[in-house]
């Protein structure tokens, strides 16, 4: 019996395309191994195509270790979608195939777009763990070799990963304050937002980099067009220069500075040799 698998994704032109990949299944009970193994990667949204690829079985086999673990879950939901939809056919053969900025990238530009908003700003530090442990474990399979070098690179950049989560919170705190009373309406404040936005002349929807810093004014670098926007009422307390902002400025017409009014993402400053701008 063979086992087929479809994926659709739409190419820059409109048009759709179909992806099938085609597995044999060639002893007895295999299928009911791979509806489980199917099972188990839906706990943390694993795609299909991974049970075809070299890393599907090894994260299923990771998943059944800890079942039970949210922190396993969640740091197997992103890395899973790295492989699969951030990578999609750029991805490495096998676990000894990757390269240094393999986990590089997965490490300061990958994990950031995923880091949410808690109390306590340990999100970062908990999924640098995570990756460590499951690196550890892929060394102890005979797999591969890698955790001495991602050990040191966490130790290396930890610290400035978790400045960002900080600033990242501070960021959303200055957008949204009152987020943290009970009666708090996110699309109230997301409503607002919208209506401040059409009242400005010009937004701009860009990664910028913090460059300099005043007690008042804080000078943002749009590292795709190289522009330089002057912002005031800005945030200071968490941010350093460096940095990277995904966000959305926006200035009026009689306006002399700009005014942030959302922010997605906050990178480390090496993650710009991982961002691409399309269009």
């Amino acid at each position: 019996m063979k086992r087929m698998i479809n994926e659709t994704f739409t190419t820059g032109n409109g048009s759709v395309q179909i992806k099938t990949f085609m597995h044999e299944f060639t002893y007895e009970g295999e299928r009911e191994e791979y509806l489980d193994m199917l099972r188990l990667g839906s706990k943390f949204n694993m795609r299909y195509r991974a049970l075809v690829c070299f890393y599907g079985r090894d994260l299923i086999a990771y998943k059944r270790k800890h079942l039970t673990s949210p922190q396993v879950n969640e740091f197997l939901r992103i890395f899973s979608a790295y492989l699969t939809t951030n990578l999609e056919d750029d991805c490495p053969d096998s676990w000894s195939a990757c390269t240094p900025e393999f986990w590089e990238e997965f490490i300061i530009e990958y994990i950031p777009r995923h880091i949410t908003i808690t109390k306590k700003q340990m999100e970062m530090k908990n999924l640098l763990i995570q990756l460590k442990r499951f690196i550890c474990w892929l060394d102890q399979q005979g797999s591969c070799s890698w955790f001495a070098f991602v050990e040191k690179y966490v130790e290396n950049v930890i610290g400035e990963m978790m400045t960002c989560e900080r600033a990242l919170n501070d960021l959303f705190a200055y957008t949204y304050p009152n987020y943290n009373q009970a009666d708090w309406s996110p699309i109230e404040d997301l409503n607002n937002i919208m209506a401040n936005l059409e009242q400005c002349d010009t937004t701009v929807n860009s990664i910028f980099e913090v460059r300099k810093m005043s007690e008042s004014i804080v000078s943002l670098y749009d590292i795709d067009t190289t522009r330089t926007y002057e912002l005031i009422h800005f945030p200071l307390k968490k941010i350093t220069p460096g940095i990277l902002l995904d966000c959305v400025i926006g200035k009026k017409y009689d306006d002399i500075f700009w005014t942030l009014y959302f922010t997605d993402t906050v990178y480390p400053n090496k993650a710009q040799k991982y961002i691409c701008f399309v269009g």
